[in-house]
């Protein structure tokens, strides 16, 4: 993985990118979509280019702008999927799959996996932390 500079419109796509090297599947897809949206994630001191050497809080995502954050990275990942790398499909998908509010929300059968992305993102030498916000 490379340690760049994030740029701070692409933060969390890039993050995810590096995070899911392996792949990307619809159900990863739906998995980070609920770690964005029940999240927060702090970056270290520098991680984000013009970010003037303060550490970065990014607080968790709404619906709408995880669903476009996935739908950018699929579109990276998985180009010849034209159907599934717009916003309109991951919104529905996420609230018709995985309509999850909070992570106490999160069955425990998906809780495991959602750990291990959490944690997987938390290993990133760009991030200090990632936090379930309430």
């Amino acid at each position: 993985m490379s340690i760049t500079t994030l740029a701070r419109d692409t933060v969390h796509r890039d993050l995810l990118r590096d995070c899911l090297a392996e792949g990307l599947s619809e159900g990863d897809a739906l998995l980070a979509m609920v770690l964005l949206h029940t999240h927060a994630i702090d970056l270290h001191p520098g991680a984000v280019a013009g970010g003037n050497g303060t550490p970065s809080a990014l607080p968790a995502l709404t619906q709408r702008d995880a669903a476009e954050v996935i739908a950018a990275l699929w579109a990276d990942l998985r180009p010849s999927h034209d159907a599934e790398a717009t916003t309109a499909y991951w919104y529905r998908q996420y609230n018709i799959q995985t309509p999850y509010e909070v992570f106490d929300d999160v069955p425990d059968s998906l809780k495991p996996r959602l750990i291990e992305l959490r944690d997987r993102l938390a290993r990133d030498p760009r991030v200090a932390a990632v936090v379930a916000e309430d």
